[in-house]
């Protein structure tokens, strides 16, 4: 249990805030600016700067009490960003693969209902069962007439 505590405390102490990345993201984006690019911002920061200030009358002196500084963040609209050749290229094979797919997936729709179709047309005729009636009654005439006859 001691070791979690002091890790935990260690972790606080010693760990980053949000500031901090705030601040080295406005130094990298100076940077840019200064290789000349002109980076396009969703974002933008305000900082503001409050002091709060005691007059002393008697001894004729100012102090200045605390000094607070806080960011401020206002979410801007987005900014369209053009695509590199790789990814225009990546989105016309991915619809390229999802056309092909759906085509393939017609085809075997249409292929296994013809398949159906054809089979409910194609219904087994029974002429031959006909035909051995036919046969069998024939002979068994033959039979009876032929009984009567002798």
């Amino acid at each position: 249990m001691k070791i979690i505590v002091i890790l935990s405390l260690l972790t606080g102490l010693f760990s980053c805030s949000g500031y901090y990345h705030i601040k080295k993201a406005e130094k990298h984006v100076q940077k840019a600016e200064n290789k000349g690019v002109t980076p396009t911002r969703d974002t933008t920061y305000i900082n503001t700067s409050d002091t709060t200030i005691q007059i002393d009358t008697l001894d004729n002196y100012i102090r200045v009490t605390k000094t607070i500084r806080d960011t401020v963040y206002i979410e801007g609209k987005t900014v369209y960003v053009a695509k590199s050749r790789a990814e225009v290229r990546q989105e016309q094979k991915t619809e390229r693969t999802k056309v092909r797919q759906e085509a393939k997936t017609k085809r075997k729709i249409s292929k296994r209902e013809n398949k159906t179709a054809r089979k409910q047309n194609k219904k087994r005729s029974l002429w031959w069962l006909w035909l051995l009636a036919g046969c069998g009654i024939t002979i068994a005439m033959q039979k009876l007439i032929g009984n009567r006859t002798k």
